[in-house]
């Protein structure tokens, strides 16, 4: 892997391990985690989760404050990443852990993510399935 792989590859995984952390168990905030999370991503961040559209980092931030109430851990299965233009990458993972309500969610997803010029998340595409 060379070094622009291995650099987006790390971005992915850091991205993971701050998703991981900025919701505490009791579900408050963690806020400088949730503002590590996103540093990673571009002012201009495009995000479709399952057919949500989130545009913007604003937009983002209060999905992220207000809407994604989860907390859990990320394993990851696979990551893929294309050097070309600006570099994406593709992951392939599970979610275990709980919502809100206390309801238990284990979840596979798909992540596809394209970077900008500067190596921020431009881009974000998530599928999900219940296992």
């Amino acid at each position: 892997m060379d070094r622009k792989a291995h650099t987006l590859a790390e971005t992915v995984k850091q991205f993971y391990n701050l998703l991981g952390g900025y919701t505490n168990s009791d579900f408050s905030i963690n806020q400088p985690e949730l503002q590590a999370l996103l540093n990673l991503f571009s002012d201009h961040i495009y995000y479709n989760r399952c057919g949500k559209i989130i545009e913007g980092k604003d937009a983002l931030r209060k999905f992220y404050e207000h809407e994604r109430r989860l907390y859990g851990k990320h394993t990851l299965d696979k990551i893929v990443v294309d050097e070309s233009d600006n570099g994406s990458a593709a992951v392939l993972g599970t979610f275990d852990g709980v919502n809100k309500a206390q309801k238990r969610l284990l979840v596979r997803f798909s992540d596809f993510f394209s970077f900008n010029s500067q190596g921020k998340i431009s881009f974000r595409e998530t599928l999900t399935a219940q296992i």
